[in-house]
């Protein structure tokens, strides 16, 4: 019996770095992108996160194409887009209440953890801030949400690989 994809929760930070192609930050993704192509991994976004995503730090591309762009890829069958409702809101509030999260944030974070996400992958917060994204990891949902930068997936080495 084939195993359930792992379900990654992307923030709209995580989407910009991938479809622009952000140097530093695009080889990770791109790998994890490949892991999604093969049903490995799946992304969960929130439909608020197509609200957010729209523009790209992209000069070479014309705002049309930049929104053409972005409408493709979230066309992609490895992101599974759920709706915001009633629900998912008041969980958001409550988030924004107890945590100081921005609404949008709480948003992100309640579908993530309402949609049970291994992790949610950020950059808010990776040069600090006691109200970013990553200094909540491990602080919210039950079980507590794993809130860190995009990683690379981890490789298997051969019972023979050299040292």
């Amino acid at each position: 019996m084939p195993t359930e994809p792992t379900r990654i929760y992307w923030d709209s930070c995580v989407y910009i770095s991938c479809i622009e192609e952000t140097p530093g930050r695009f080889p990770v993704l791109s790998s994890l992108i490949e892991l999604a192509k093969k049903g490995e991994i799946v992304f969960v976004a929130s439909a608020f996160v197509i609200a957010e995503v729209t523009k790209l730090d992209r000069p070479d591309l014309t705002s049309k194409e930049q929104a053409q762009r972005i409408r493709d890829f979230f066309e992609n069958d490895y992101i599974k887009v759920r709706g915001v409702d009633r629900r998912t809101s008041e969980e958001a509030a409550e988030i924004s209440r107890i945590y100081g999260l921005k609404p949008p944030d709480a948003v992100h974070v309640a579908t993530a953890i309402r949609w049970r996400c291994a992790s949610f992958q950020t950059y808010d917060g990776e040069k600090g801030g006691s109200t970013k994204l990553l200094a909540f990891n491990g602080k919210i949902g039950q079980p507590p949400l794993t809130i860190e930068l995009p990683t690379a997936p981890q490789t298997q080495g051969t019972l023979f690989q050299s040292s």
